[in-house]
């Protein structure tokens, strides 16, 4: 059992088949071979990336976007509590989209 790439760059473990390229086990799903060694994920393109995956976490969901009006209703009504200026919902998810990019 080993690791290899059928051209065009097709990685697949297991047995070899015909017109295999032997290399060595992918380090991450998102690496890339070069031809001569796997490549981390491109920064930007990672960043977009966890950009996407955050905002379609939060739009899309219906489970999620009850949570989210939640709240922001409940941050509204703490605002107001604590004398702090209001937030909008934009400003709301740009915070939540920082702190989901702070975990990954």
């Amino acid at each position: 059992m080993g690791y290899f790439i059928t051209p065009p760059a097709s990685y697949h473990e297991g047995d070899p088949q015909y017109g295999d390229i032997v290399v060595p086990q992918r380090p991450d799903a998102r690496s890339t071979w070069n031809g001569s060694a796997w490549l981390p994920e491109d920064p930007t393109a990672q960043a977009a990336r966890i950009d996407s995956e955050a905002l379609a976490a939060i739009t899309t969901d219906k489970t999620v976007r009850t949570f989210f009006e939640a709240f922001f209703d409940l941050e509204s009504r703490m605002r107001v509590i604590e004398a702090k200026p209001s937030i909008t919902k934009v400003q709301y998810r740009n915070a939540l989209l920082a702190v989901f990019k702070g975990l990954s």
